[in-house]
């Protein structure tokens, strides 16, 4: 099975002039270590800018994913992530990974799935690499994409980063993976890091 997204759900956005927020590209990169930041804030406050900024000046490649309703579904957004992370893959390895969800292995449970799923990913990822999930939010929380994300979160290669932005916290199944507030940003500037 071919799956092919639109350029458009794979590249991050053209922004020709980019306002440099120092504090806010520390906080970051001090958080490269850790397996994902949360960068959060409502419509307009700049998340996207933020986040194209910091990949745009990090040495790190990076793969992004805008992300849409259309990703609810898990075996959308896996093929999603492998289609993004295509570069940074074997090339032999990639007709394998995007054949993984049509695979039938008769009935699961889903997250032993996604984990299974996830580690094909992950085990063959070439690292070091930053992956942003632009668009969080337009996930729904109770979507089972969030199991996918999870496992994924778990079976992350070393040296992959993860910047998820969004403008509500993560759903409360990945929150222990970090604290999250969930009230507004801090600083009161409507925009804010999370690690």
């Amino acid at each position: 099975m071919s799956y092919e997204p639109a350029p458009s759900k794979l590249s991050p956005p053209r922004i020709k002039a980019l306002l440099i927020r120092k504090r806010l590209l520390r906080q970051i990169n001090g958080g490269a270590e850790r397996k994902m930041t949360i960068i959060r804030g409502r419509a307009a406050q700049g998340k996207t800018t933020l986040a194209a900024n910091y990949v745009a000046r990090s040495k790190i490649p990076f793969a992004w994913l805008n992300l849409g309703p259309e990703d609810s579904d898990p075996a959308g957004f896996y093929r999603l992530l492998v289609r993004a992370l295509g570069p940074y893959l074997p090339e032999a390895s990639l007709p394998q990974l995007l054949a993984y969800p049509s695979l039938n292995f008769g009935p699961r449970e889903a997250m032993p799935l996604y984990r299974e799923w996830s580690k094909a990913v992950f085990d063959r990822l070439v690292g070091p690499l930053h992956i942003v999930f632009d668009g969080a939010d337009q996930i729904p929380a109770d979507a089972p994409s969030w199991q996918l994300f999870q496992a994924m979160v778990e079976a992350l290669a070393e040296g992959v980063h993860l910047l998820v932005l969004s403008r509500r916290p993560p759903p409360h199944r990945l929150r222990p993976l970090g604290p999250v507030p969930p009230g507004p940003a801090p600083g009161g500037c409507g925009l804010g890091v999370f690690r």
